[in-house]
């Protein structure tokens, strides 16, 4: 299996994006403003589209803001144009926070 990594390197943060297997990715590093602009489109959605499904750990994140949820959105809705599911595994504390708090928890797709 080859492993495919992408990366956004931010000052005082790295960001990756590493794929895994069949549709499943590892995104670890900070998630922040900064980085948050740079990884958005690393993940190739439109790549997936035979397989029809994307699976996102989260295992890696050490941190994320706000921001972070915005990149789970806007995935979550590049995927939903392309007419992939997309799910998210392991969301880091402050995000499944940010996510309470922001009543945005409903409509994460978690496992």
């Amino acid at each position: 299996m080859s492993r495919q990594n992408k990366s956004a390197n931010a000052p005082g943060s790295a960001i990756r994006i590493e794929k895994q297997a069949n549709g499943r990715y590892l995104l670890s590093g900070e998630l922040s403003a900064r980085s948050v602009v740079r990884v958005l489109n690393l993940l190739p959605i439109h790549a997936e589209s035979q397989a029809g499904e994307i699976h996102v750990d989260l295992a890696g994140v050490s941190r994320s803001d706000s921001t972070g949820l915005a990149l789970l959105i806007e995935w979550i809705r590049m995927a939903g144009r392309s007419g992939i599911r997309i799910r998210f595994h392991n969301l880091p504390g402050q995000m499944m926070e940010i996510a309470k708090i922001s009543d945005l928890l409903p409509i994460i797709p978690l496992e």
